[in-house]
């Protein structure tokens, strides 16, 4: 017996994938521009995002820019 998404579920895996993909576009991008990785990185989120993706991507934004101080705030605007 195995477990399927509903295809709204399948929608959401596909957005969010999208969206890690694109984060992870973003920082390789600022990596080349600024030559490292130290300094500063404001996130904010809609409760939402940051409570289901930022758990899955900041693991690996950590370890790209380990001498970042990272604020990340989750906020309904």
């Amino acid at each position: 017996r195995g477990v399927r998404p509903t295809d709204a579920g399948r929608r959401f895996c596909e957005r969010a994938r999208s969206s890690l993909l694109a984060l992870d576009l973003a920082i390789a991008e600022a990596r080349e521009e600024e030559g490292g990785g130290d300094g500063e990185l404001r996130v904010s989120a809609p409760p939402d995002l940051a409570r289901f993706l930022l758990p899955l991507a900041m693991p690996g934004v950590l370890r790209a820019f380990p001498d970042t101080r990272w604020e990340v705030r989750a906020e309904v605007r």
